[in-house]
C-alpha cells in the first residue's frame, strides 16, 4: 500500500497589471444621427496587445470588456439616446436612456468572455440632431482566473493588492460607482472586497474560480446603461481589480 504524504507546493506570487485605458475626445463633438446608423460609431476588435499582463501562466480566465460612450443633449429639451451593442455583427444588448436639456451622457457597456479577434460595435442615434457625441474609452480587464484548481484547499490565499480600474481622465470624469471585487468559496459563500484580504484555508469556486469582477461579470454582465450629468462625461462605473495574489495551496504524493 502507498503511503499518502501531504505536501505544500510552492509559493504563487501572481501579479496582475491592467493597460492605460484608451481614451479618446473630439475637438468638435460629431451630431447623433436620428435613426440607427449601418455601421457603429465605435468599432473595436479585441487585441492580445490590450490584455491585462500576468507575472505567470493561469489555468483559465474570462476577458472582460468595460466600453464607454459619451456626448452632450444640446437640445432645449428632454431627449432619448439610443444604443446597441454588437459582438461579431450580433446584438448582444441594446437600450435607451433620457438625457435632460444641456447635460452629458455616457453609456457605460460591459461585455463577459470577449475573445481576442472579436469584433466589438457600439451604434447611437438620438430623436434630436442636437444630441451629440464626441467620447470614447474602453479596457480589458480579467475575471474568474483559475490557479491550482485541482487541489484540494489553498492552504495560503492572500489578495494583496487591489485598484479601481479603469482611471479615465479625458472630458470632465466623475466615478459613478466602483464595483468591489467578489470572492467565491467552493460552498458558495463570497466576500465582496476593496482592499487587501486574506483568504487562507480557502478552496475556489468551481465556476468562478479565484475572484469574480462585479461589472461585466456579477453585474451587467453584457448588458450598459446610460448615466447623465450636468457637469460630468465620462460618468462612469468601474470595477475594483486585483493587483496581486499570493498563494499556497495542499497536493500530495504517494
Amino acid at each position: 500500500m502507498g503511503i499518502i504524504t501531504p505536501i505544500m507546493t510552492s509559493l504563487k506570487d501572481l501579479q496582475i497589471s491592467y493597460k492605460t485605458p484608451y481614451e479618446s475626445l473630439q475637438d468638435t463633438p460629431t451630431s447623433l444621427p436620428t435613426s440607427e446608423p449601418a455601421t457603429g460609431q465605435i468599432v473595436y476588435t479585441v487585441s492580445e496587445n490590450d490584455l491585462p499582463v500576468l507575472s505567470m501562466g493561469v489555468e483559465s480566465k474570462a476577458i472582460c470588456l468595460c466600453i464607454y460612450a459619451g456626448g452632450k443633449n444640446t437640445d432645449s429639451a428632454s431627449r432619448t439616446v439610443y444604443w446597441k451593442l454588437l459582438k461579431n455583427g450580433s446584438e448582444v444588448v441594446s437600450g435607451s436612456g433620457s438625457v435632460p436639456s444641456n447635460y452629458f451622457w455616457t453609456l457605460n457597456a460591459f461585455l463577459f468572455n470577449v475573445a481576442i479577434g472579436d469584433e466589438i460595435e457600439i451604434r447611437l442615434w438620438a430623436n434630436s440632431s442636437l444630441v451629440n457625441w464626441d467620447y470614447d474609452a474602453r479596457q480589458l480587464q480579467l475575471s474568474r482566473v483559475a490557479l491550482f484548481e485541482k487541489k484540494p484547499v489553498l492552504l495560503l490565499y492572500k489578495v494583496e493588492g487591489v485598484e479601481a480600474q479603469p482611471s479615465l481622465s479625458l472630458g470632465n470624469p466623475r466615478v459613478y460607482t466602483t464595483g468591489r471585487l467578489y470572492v467565491y468559496h467552493l460552498g458558495g459563500a463570497y466576500l465582496s472586497i476593496s482592499s487587501p484580504t486574506d483568504f487562507s484555508g480557502w478552496k475556489q469556486h468551481s465556476d468562478y474560480k479565484l475572484f469574480r469582477l462585479y461589472h461585466a461579470d456579477y453585474y451587467y454582465s453584457s448588458s450598459g446603461v446610460i448615466h447623465t450629468s450636468s457637469s460630468y462625461r465620462p460618468y462612469y462605473r468601474r470595477n475594483y481589480v486585483p493587483t496581486r495574489l499570493l498563494l499556497r495551496a495542499l497536493g500530495t504524493i504517494t
